[in-house]
């Protein structure tokens, strides 16, 4: 008898269906709690990534004796123009050296800063950020790419050739 089995297909179903809404309703708060404490440790996550990265701007900027903004708007060129900021910093180095040796009067320097018509006078009590858009326009300005990239080198180190793209 048929009838009998269909019968009881249909309890077995509506049972089942009964208990597969009793679990549901049973992991529901579990489950409502859990994706919270994953929502809420993303948010922290991002939170300290935005920190440490506000952090190295600051620290990054005191190293270079600049503000955080250009600080900051540096750190983004070099990344655009497919370098770091670590290249970039010892690129401000070595050219504050050059500056210095400028100063001194070593004729290396002079000679350098010279072919780009650059003198100490164009260069004292400004910025480092100014400093190095004047340098950077000037290398710029330079056609024969053999020349400029020697002068970027010679001005900036090593880092003057990845520099390349940003002046």
């Amino acid at each position: 008898d048929s009838t009998g089995v269909d019968r009881g297909a249909r309890q077995v179903k509506s049972k089942m269906s009964g208990l597969g809404q009793s679990i549901k309703r049973a992991l529901a708060g579990p489950l409502a709690a859990l994706t919270g404490a994953f929502a809420f440790g993303a948010a922290i996550s991002r939170i300290n990534a935005l920190r440490r990265a506000m952090d190295d701007v600051a620290k990054g900027a005191e190293r270079l004796s600049m503000d955080p903004g250009e600080f900051q708007e540096l750190a983004y060129g070099a990344k655009i123009a497919g370098t770091n900021i670590g290249t970039l910093e010892r690129g401000f180095k070595k050219l504050a050296t050059e500056i210095y040796n400028l100063q001194r009067g070593t004729s290396t320097a002079r000679d350098a800063f010279g072919a780009l018509g650059l003198s100490f006078a164009d260069l004292e009590g400004k910025s480092r950020l100014a400093q190095f858009r004047l340098v950077a326009e000037a290398l710029g300005e330079i056609e024969d790419k053999t020349i400029q990239a020697g002068l970027a080198t010679q001005l900036l180190g090593r880092s003057g050739q990845a520099l390349q793209p940003l002046l």
